[in-house]
């Protein structure tokens, strides 16, 4: 019995894909979508998305076309737009199958859209609801900023770095009621989540809450940090984590809570194979 092996190049992978890109969007009503973000070096990048428009289900999207800008301008967007369309169809457009186009607000995409518009006739320009609400929120952050401008934005925690949490809730604590303030100044009436903050900035349990944990466990993201440095010797991290331990389990704090990170913290240094092995290696 003999295999045989079908040697694969990146331009037949892209052949496959253009080919089943063109299947299912070719004889479908489109949607497009532009968007521009920038590099590390600084230079405007445009994403450009399309999408079918299905009457009883969601279409599907691809992302079709990334370009580095010169400028980030209507005219570059218009060029770039009419361009990308010629992907879906390369032996001529289809202007009356393109029925929408999605961006933000910028006055320059505002612009754009009046001249894509004269080329794609049936098509309707909308701006992004979503990006709508970000400019709303910017109202509030600037409001911040203008009530203290050296106290620094609040962090943004990370759903599964669970030291960013305890981050958030030191910071929390330390401007509790310049926050408070901040937020009491709104209109409650404006918005549900408004009427929610001040409820919550009201209740004495949530400031002294944050005064607990920053209390008991606001060292750990320091130490995290001092664990996750490049270079860090073994010796240094035993060290870090001994401190650590010694802050946490001769905590006199003896509430469930308590009891219960405790608790977890030794499970966690049993399960810590390193460091058992480095003290039994310091027994020699």
């Amino acid at each position: 019995m003999s295999l045989h092996y079908e040697r694969i190049t990146w331009v037949d992978v892209l052949m496959k894909l253009l080919i089943l890109f063109e299947s299912r969007l070719k004889i479908k009503k489109l949607w497009v979508s532009i968007d521009e973000t920038s590099d590390v070096e600084g230079r405007y990048v445009a994403n450009v998305i399309v999408g079918t428009l299905e009457i009883s289900e969601p279409g599907k999207s691809f992302l079709l076309n990334c370009k580095v800008l010169e400028k980030a301008n209507n005219s570059t967007f218009t060029k770039l737009f009419d361009r990308s369309m010629a992907i879906v169809w390369p032996n001529g457009v289809k202007h009356d199958n393109v029925l929408l186009f999605v961006s933000d607000a910028a006055p320059y995409m505002v612009k754009a859209g009046k001249n894509i518009k004269a080329l794609y006739s049936k098509m309707e320009h909308v701006t992004c609801l979503a990006h709508g609400l970000h400019r709303v929120a910017e109202e509030h952050l600037q409001e911040f900023k203008s009530m203290s401008p050296t106290i620094p934005l609040p962090p943004q925690p990370i759903l599964t770095r669970w030291g960013t949490w305890i981050e958030a809730s030191v910071y929390y604590c330390d401007h509790f009621q310049f926050i408070k303030t901040v937020i009491d100044a709104f209109e409650e009436n404006d918005a549900i989540a408004i009427k929610k903050a001040q409820r919550f900035m009201a209740d004495k349990e949530i400031e002294a809450n944050l005064i607990f944990i920053k209390a008991n466990y606001g060292n750990i993201p320091s130490s995290i940090t001092r664990l996750e440095a490049s270079g860090i010797s073994l010796t240094e991290a035993i060290g870090i984590v001994n401190n650590a331990k010694t802050f946490i389990l001769n905590n006199t704090n003896t509430s469930s809570q308590g009891k219960a990170i405790k608790k977890k913290f030794e499970t966690v240094l049993e399960n810590m194979v390193v460091i058992l092995q480095w003290k039994q290696l310091q027994t020699f």
